[in-house]
C-alpha cells in the first residue's frame, strides 16, 4: 500500500472515530433513541463519500480560534501559578502587574470558552449570523485579553499603559457579537 492511501485511509478512520463521538444530527432524520446507533451508521456511510473538510471553513476556524485561545491562556494560567511557586519578585511585588495579568488569563479562558460555546449554539441550530457580528465575537474575544496583558508589561505605579484602551474596545466588540447573536436566535425562532 502506498503512503498516500495509507495517509488517506487513515484519515478516514479517524474522521469516522471523531464523527461517532460528536455526532451531529440531519436536520432531514428525525432521531429517536432506540435508532441513535443507525442514524451514527448512516453519518459514517455518508462522511465516506463526503470530503474530510469541513462545510463552513468560518465556523471551523471560529472553534479553531477558541481551541487555541483556550490552550493559550490555560498555559498563561499554569505560568502565573509556577511564577507564584517559585516566589518571582517581578510578579509578586508588582500588584498591578499581577491583577492585570490574572484578568487577562481569566478573561481570555472564559472567552475563548465563550467562542466555542456560541459556535455550538450557532451549529445546532443552524443559524447564520451575520459576517460584521461573528468578525466582532472574534476580535473582541482577542482583543480584551490581550489588552490586559499588554496593559501589564510597562505600566506607571498606580495606572497601567495606554495599550489597556483594548479592553473596552474588545467589550464592546464583543456585546455587539453577543446581542447580535440574542437577536438572531429569536428571529430564527419565529
Amino acid at each position: 500500500m502506498s503512503t498516500s492511501k495509507l495517509a488517506n485511509e487513515k484519515q478516514k478512520y479517524l474522521f469516522r472515530v471523531v464523527s461517532c463521538i460528536f455526532v451531529v444530527p440531519d436536520p432531514d432524520v428525525k432521531m429517536r433513541s432506540t435508532k441513535r446507533h443507525e442514524v451514527t451508521r448512516k453519518q459514517n456511510d455518508m462522511s465516506d463519500k463526503n470530503e474530510a473538510a469541513p462545510k463552513d471553513p468560518e465556523r471551523f476556524s471560529v472553534a479553531s480560534q477558541g481551541w487555541i485561545g483556550l490552550a493559550v491562556f490555560m498555559s498563561f494560567g499554569l505560568l502565573f501559578e509556577g511564577l507564584i511557586g517559585y516566589r518571582s519578585p517581578a510578579y509578586l511585588n508588582d500588584p498591578m502587574r499581577r491583577e492585570l495579568l490574572r484578568l487577562a488569563h481569566a478573561h481570555g479562558t472564559i472567552l475563548s470558552l465563550l467562542l466555542l460555546v456560541a459556535d455550538q449554539y450557532l451549529r445546532s441550530r443552524q443559524i447564520d449570523l451575520p459576517a460584521a457580528a461573528m468578525l466582532s465575537l472574534r476580535i473582541g474575544a482577542a482583543v480584551m485579553p490581550f489588552g490586559f496583558l499588554l496593559g501589564a508589561i510597562w505600566h506607571a505605579e498606580t495606572d497601567p499603559n495606554f495599550l489597556i484602551i483594548l479592553s473596552p474596545i474588545g467589550g464592546v466588540m464583543l456585546i455587539f457579537g453577543v446581542v447580535a447573536i440574542a437577536l438572531t436566535s429569536l428571529s430564527h425562532r419565529k
